[in-house]
């Protein structure tokens, strides 16, 4: 068995044969362009709103790690593992008040990504990429009743992913499909069904910016059957070195079933 030493020191060669274009990334969207060194983002997300099957207007937050491990240039393993989640709830139906919390995230499990660049590998201004995923819950979710959620849960993922790079700024747009089969307490569109499907859609831009410091603007859209969860996200992006990244943004929900506001940091250490 691969040790963990022995694991860190292939990442660091992989890493140590890349060099770093330190291209600002928003939030949400993920750039078409395969990761060029082995890359660890942390994330806190704040919300006030959230909507599942059985539970309303959630109020707190999530926290996690998401690992990328480039295996070529244009091939890239991508690792999305949330740690903790903590909110407040009210039970749809009877307006109890509960108190959610579990070792995992809320709609987003556990997540192994195949990454494939496909074209603009030459520096063109376009750049085309899809992915593959699977996920699967880590944990439940507990809530203080005799309840519990995500008893079972696993997610497939597929999606395509492009960006241009004009004179103002740069043009990202990430979009999916998740199909989870089954899940447990979540589907926010049929209280009657545990298996669905979400269409992710995000798209960023941002503007050319100056010194370390890079603006930008999302529009993070999940829909669904019954469903539909629509938010404006401005952000800034700050790079004062290649290695340390960090990025905010400020989730503005602009549809029923979004979360009213919200909270996104990120921390970007680039190896």
């Amino acid at each position: 068995m691969l040790s963990i030493r022995r694991l860190v020191l292939v990442m660091a060669l992989i890493a140590s044969t890349c060099v770093q274009a330190n291209e600002p990334r928003p939030i949400y969207a993920r750039p078409a362009a395969t990761a060029e060194g082995f890359r660890l983002d942390s994330y806190f997300e704040y919300y006030d709103g959230l909507l599942m099957q059985e539970a309303e207007d959630l109020k707190g937050w999530t926290a996690g790690f998401d690992l990328t491990l480039p295996l070529t240039s244009t091939m890239a393993l991508r690792l999305l593992l949330p740690v903790r989640t903590e909110a407040d709830a009210t039970i749809i139906g009877t307006g109890q008040d509960i108190e959610i919390e579990g070792w995992m995230g809320v709609f987003d499990f556990a997540s192994l990504y195949f990454e494939h660049q496909l074209s603009g590998t030459q520096g063109q201004p376009s750049r085309f990429a899809y992915y593959l995923g699977f996920g699967s819950r880590t944990s439940t979710l507990k809530t203080g009743t005799h309840d519990e959620y995500q008893h079972q849960g696993r997610n497939f993922q597929v999606g395509g992913r492009y960006d241009y790079k004009a004179d103002s700024g740069s043009l990202f747009v990430d979009t999916g499909v998740r199909w989870y089969e089954p899940s447990d307490d979540l589907n926010p569109g049929d209280p009657g069904n545990d298996s669905f499907w979400l269409l992710t859609i995000r798209t960023a831009w941002l503007w050319n910016g100056t010194g370390t410091f890079t603006p930008g603007v999302e529009l993070v859209v999940d829909a669904g059957e019954s469903y539909l969860s629509a938010s404006v996200v401005p952000e800034i992006i700050w790079q004062p070195s290649d290695f340390f990244h960090a990025r905010l943004g400020v989730p503005l929900g602009v549809s029923s079933d979004a979360p009213d506001y919200g909270g996104q940091v990120e921390i970007s250490l680039n190896f």
